[in-house]
């Protein structure tokens, strides 16, 4: 009744390790790719001048929060 899966021959291990290895190489090449269009959105967002205004009007209002507590 129970059915034991059979180790597959050294050459077929082979060829899926390598196709492993394969893989693996390309999924690494693509997230260096991912990662370095990362980077440029991020440079890109941290010149935006809505981003300049948002952190412009996050520090008044962290500014006038202060002052609030200490009066």
């Amino acid at each position: 009744m129970n059915q034991h899966s059979q180790i597959p021959n050294l050459d077929v291990r082979e060829r899926s390790s390598a196709k492993m290895r394969e893989i693996s190489i390309m999924f690494d090449a693509q997230i260096l790719v991912l990662d370095e269009l990362i980077a440029r959105v991020e440079s890109q967002n941290s010149q935006s001048s809505v981003n300049t205004y948002r952190q412009e009007r996050g520090k008044r209002l962290f500014a006038s929060l202060q002052q609030e507590t200490e009066n």
